[in-house]
């Protein structure tokens, strides 16, 4: 019988398994050992014979599967058997000598502070992605905006306000501080040199007066001055201003947002109709803050470029808009313009709609026919030369002809609005020539042309 035609015979199951007697492996045994049984006799493997596997009755490639078993009995090295559990020997303890810890130390390990915990801040609101977005459109250098543009803005200042914030707490911490203020978020941004680009408007906000109470000692500013309970009326005052800048901030900010829209504008003309603009007036005269000074003249030119009825053409908005310019306070030269900015809006809304001259212009004498040829009749001369209250409105842009700037730009133009409508007005025609508009300009050009020179 050849290797070619040689198969394996089936394995016969029907008789129990043979004893195997057991095999060690470890050459570190010995065959005379006492934990080897009486009755098994070692039998040394044979190294010359190697054990035949059992191949399956059929495969459909019987050649190469033959060829496989050869080859990989050829290469098969049996592995050693792991020693047993009772045989292994066990490795004897290495004495350590205990090592003494000097005093200092181990005082040292003691005072050891915990590692701090970083505790994240949860914010609620978020930075509003659509305004934003707008904010970009309108730059004329901005194309098209991407989906995911705003929302990463909006992001990075919702991580830079959380780190500003965070940064002006520990320095409030730092001192003892119950509560964080301008003072700390400046001493915050001279800190970090990430922040330099706020530098210029750090240098506007004011340091810790001298007069008030140190916020070592962990108390609040002057709390050892207030008796009973009381608070002081300069904080009252403060807190006041504050709370209503925010107030007529939030209703430009509603009115703006409507205004973008298509027409018609509720809030709008709610705020015409419930004559909001007589309160927004006696605020901004009221406390003498040129941020609420500056919030009021926002929400008037909002109301005037609304072109709403009941506004331009509205007395009590004449009264109250006169008022404000008349008796604010200029402060700066832009709070300055803005004032002159309305009083020019005023203006271009007369030379557009003649109509709504009445409620700027109130002539004392008997008025004659508008808009006709008729002569006036004996009688109704003017008694004087300057008559403020019955033009308001003119005079307080004569008295800003002179200047330069905005203010006197705006100024210039609206006094030529008002004397282009002179022209379909009988009543303000005869006014302006018998008032004294030739001196008062003569003086304010002269004044500004002497400046030419400079």
């Amino acid at each position: 019988m050849t290797e070619d035609n040689y198969r394996p015979r089936s394995p016969d199951f029907s008789l129990p398994p043979p004893q195997q007697p057991h095999i060690l492996a470890s050459p570190v045994t010995s065959y005379t050992s006492p934990f080897f049984n009486s009755y098994q006799q070692y039998q040394r493997p044979n190294p010359g014979r190697v054990s035949q596997q059992y191949v399956p009755p059929y495969q459909p490639d019987s050649d190469m599967a033959r060829r496989s078993s050869r080859l990989a009995q050829s290469e098969h090295i049996p592995a050693p058997e792991p020693m047993p559990e009772a045989i292994q020997p066990m490795p004897e303890p290495i004495a350590m000598a205990p090592v003494a810890i000097k005093p200092e130390i181990h005082q040292e390990m003691q005072e050891l502070p915990p590692a701090p915990t970083s505790a994240g801040i949860e914010v609620k609101t978020k930075f509003p992605v659509a305004r934003i977005k707008r904010i970009m459109q309108a730059d004329e250098d901005v194309g098209k905006v991407a989906q995911v543009t705003p929302i990463a803005v909006s992001k990075a200042l919702e991580l830079f306000m959380i780190s500003l914030v965070t940064k002006a707490a520990q320095e409030a911490r730092d001192r003892n501080s119950k509560r964080v203020t301008a003072s700390h978020l400046k001493q915050a941004v001279a800190k970090d040199e990430v922040l330099d680009f706020l530098a210029d408007i750090i240098a506007k906000v004011p340091d810790q007066p001298a007069g008030r109470k140190h916020e070592d000692d962990g108390s609040d500013q002057n709390e050892g001055r207030r008796k009973r309970g009381g608070r002081r009326p300069k904080d009252e005052s403060e807190q006041s201003v504050i709370h209503a800048r925010t107030y007529i901030e939030r209703l430009n900010s509603i009115l703006s947002e409507e205004a973008r829209g298509p027409a018609p504008h509720p809030c709008v003309a709610y705020a015409a109709s419930s004559q909001v603009f007589v309160t927004v007036t006696k605020l901004a005269l009221s406390y003498y803050d040129e941020g609420l000074l500056r919030s009021a003249t926002i929400f008037f030119n909002t109301l005037i470029d609304a072109e709403v009825d009941g506004v331009v053409d509205n007395r009590l908005f004449a009264r109250a808009l006169v008022d404000l310019v008349r008796r604010a306070e200029k402060k700066s030269t832009e709070v300055e313009g803005r004032l002159v900015e309305l009083l020019f809006g005023i203006a271009n809304n007369i030379r557009l709609q003649p109509v709504i001259l009445p409620a700027w212009f109130v002539p004392r004498g008997t008025p004659v026919a508008q808009d006709s040829d008729s002569q006036a009749p004996s009688g109704t001369e003017y008694a004087g030369a300057t008559r403020k209250d019955e033009f308001p409105l003119f005079y307080l842009l004569v008295d800003y002809v002179h200047h330069d700037g905005r203010a006197g730009d705006f100024a210039r133009t609206g006094l030529l609005y008002l004397i282009e409508t002179a022209s379909r007005s009988k009543n303000l025609e005869k006014w302006l020539i018998e008032s004294d508009l030739a001196t008062l300009m003569a003086t304010g050009l002269g004044a500004l042309y002497s400046q030419l020179g400079k």
